[in-house]
């Protein structure tokens, strides 16, 4: 047994969709269209009516157009506006109740029908934006245009016969009069309101536009006043403005044309004038209907041949544009791989060229140290051994004070003496040394670190330390310059973890760079020095080195990070030192490298590393 709920869910979902339709139809605005649909129909199909011609059919029907163009453009919301206005036109004219009820309800399923072929052929309506833009559309609209007229010239001719208005032998002559009135209503007053619903809007004002348009008047004008004024069988020539028309102002333009047309050449006939009235009077109007209706088609078909044109055209366009953009984008693509590439190459290059060095370095020291250990641990047996040897002479000559005149000469010869005083000496010299070379050695191998794991907490001083004294030779005074002052301002920091041997890369290349400037910037005025500073921040490590050169001018720090950028002379500098440097801090060790700089107040690097390395 159905359960009640579901027998009212139907009825439920009816009354939802009629109350939605009522309340649609009640608005004030909906209200207001009908109203008008009503006036406009009934005042304009009067004036039509004033040209009957056969038993009270007019041959000029622009209803039709303007009822299909109401309906489309409202979604059939001014539907009762169109029926009541086809009721009260029809019953005014024929002045019968139901004829003109019939002839009205058939004007009305015309309307209605050609409308819903419209749609139904055309896909969807979209405001009308996409209408009659193409040759098939344009086809569709022109059998719809046919075939819904059918039924009203065939029920209106034959209530006409019923009520006894036309006779039997009239009856075809009435039917192709009402259809092609109504066919050419379609044809020519449809498009011509649904192409100007949105009024002047968008049209381009300019004054070649201006000059054409009245070029074009003046020619239309023209062949009006051969055609009607002398009589001339030159209607053909009508085709000219309207092809100018239809390529220059566009749809809007060419409908305009068509019905300004259709307007005056109907007026003119119906006085009497032109080719039309003078050479068929009896069917004149049918035959100039028939004129503006193929005229019109001809033109629907040239607008859609001319808007499917512009489209390809514009989807050509299009399509070059967003191949010529692809190829753009795949050019700088390209071109930023292939300098990703040479980046890529020349900072291999370089880490390969810090690579052999390290491991030279590092091979050096461990050949150097070597030997230089057991040169520096026999210095202290050797120096007890002398010791003892010159006691022993001491003592010798203390208890042989009158040694044998060989011995006596030998030793004057040799100055004992002064090799008992020197011998000390020279091994104290030699100690130096080679405290000298194990320091050196030290530094070698604390900057290489090819002995030690790459990620490792390290003392960032030892790093500094070992790059000031690989550098140490370039501190020395020179001819050109005295020797450049180191300033260390060391504060006290924890063990950073970092690839040390990357972090010694660039201390190098910024102390180099600051004794390149120094060098080439040096002047009697200030004596050069290099300041370090460090200190400890909450989860990081700041280093600072200054120099007191001439600075950098703005527009090169900008690209001081920049690869390949130098300012120093060609084969002098690479322009990769502190382009490799930035990568090291920045990308390797997620910490920062800033530069500071003022023409003529010197230059600060300021690194911040942090504490913990981030794996």
């Amino acid at each position: 047994m159905m359960d009640s709920s579901d027998s009212l869910a139907p009825n439920k979902y009816l009354r939802s969709k009629l109350n939605t339709a009522i309340a649609g139809f009640l608005h004030p605005k909906v209200l207001t269209f009908n109203g008008l649909m009503v006036v406009v129909l009934h005042v304009v199909g009067l004036l039509a009516f004033q040209f009957s011609t056969v038993n009270d059919v007019t041959p000029i029907w622009p209803l039709s157009g303007i009822s299909l163009a109401a309906l489309l453009l409202s979604q059939f919301r001014v539907w009762p506006g169109v029926l009541l206005g086809y009721w009260l036109l029809d019953t005014t004219f024929y002045e019968s109740l139901p004829v003109g009820l019939a002839i009205g309800s058939g004007e009305f399923v015309e309307a209605m029908l050609a409308a819903v072929l419209v749609l139904k052929w055309n896909g969807s309506w979209n405001g009308g934006r996409a209408f009659l833009c193409t040759v098939r559309q344009t086809l569709l609209f022109a059998i719809a245009a046919s075939i819904a007229p059918i039924l009203n010239a065939t029920l209106g001719t034959t209530v006409l016969y019923f009520d006894g208005s036309i006779a039997a032998a009239d009856f075809v002559t009435v039917w192709r009069t009402w259809w092609t009135a109504d066919t050419v209503g379609f044809l020519v007053f449809a498009p011509f309101i649904l192409t100007w619903r949105q009024g002047v809007r968008g049209l381009q004002s300019t004054p070649k536009k201006a000059a054409e348009l009245a070029l074009l008047i003046g020619l239309t004008t023209f062949i009006l006043w051969l055609n009607f004024s002398l009589a001339n069988p030159s209607e053909y020539m009508f085709l000219a403005p309207l092809v100018w028309a239809a390529f220059q102002f566009g749809m809007r333009g060419g409908t305009l044309m068509v019905v300004s047309l259709s307007i005056i050449s109907t007026v003119a006939t119906a006085q009497g004038s032109g080719i039309f009235a003078e050479i068929y009077t009896a069917s004149a109007l049918i035959l100039l209907q028939s004129f503006i209706g193929s005229v019109s088609l001809t033109m629907l078909f040239l607008f859609a041949v001319i808007n499917e044109q512009k489209s390809a055209e514009d989807r050509l366009i299009t399509a070059n544009d967003l191949l010529e953009s692809r190829v753009a984008e795949r050019t700088a693509e390209l071109g930023k791989t292939l300098e990703d590439l040479s980046k890529t190459q020349s900072q291999l290059v370089q880490t390969e060229k810090m690579s052999s060095l390290g491991q030279m370095v590092a091979g050096i020291a461990h050949e150097i140290n070597n030997p230089v250990n057991f040169i520096h641990g026999n210095l202290a047996h050797v120096s007890n051994y002398t010791d003892d040897l010159i006691e022993f002479l001491e003592l010798y000559k203390t208890h042989h004070p009158n040694p044998n005149p060989e011995i006596q000469l030998c030793a004057e010869e040799l100055e004992i003496d002064f090799i008992k005083e020197d011998v000390k000496k020279t091994l104290s010299s030699m100690k130096i040394g080679t405290e000298r070379i194990r320091k050196i050695v030290l530094s070698l191998r604390n900057f290489s670190r090819m002995d030690e794991a790459e990620v490792k907490a390290v003392d960032i001083h030892e790093g500094l330390e070992s790059t000031l004294m690989i550098l140490q030779h370039r501190l020395k005074a020179q001819p050109e310059r005295p020797a450049i002052e180191i300033i260390q301002d060391l504060g006290k920091l924890p063990l950073v973890e970092c690839y040390a041997s990357q972090i010694n890369q660039v201390f190098m290349n910024i102390l180099a760079n600051a004794i390149d400037a120094l060098e080439t910037s040096f002047n009697n005025s200030k004596a050069p020095h290099i300041k370090i500073r460090t200190e400890t921040q909450p989860d990081s490590v700041a280093i600072s080195i200054s120099d007191n050169g001439t600075g950098i001018p703005s527009a090169v720090k900008n690209r001081i990070f920049d690869p390949f950028f130098t300012t120093k002379p060609v084969g002098k500098g690479t322009g990769m030192g502190m382009a490799i440097s930035y990568q090291i801090i920045t990308e390797n060790h997620n910490g920062r490298i800033d530069c500071f700089s003022d023409e003529g107040a010197g230059t600060e690097f300021v690194i911040e590393l942090p504490i913990r390395l981030a794996t």
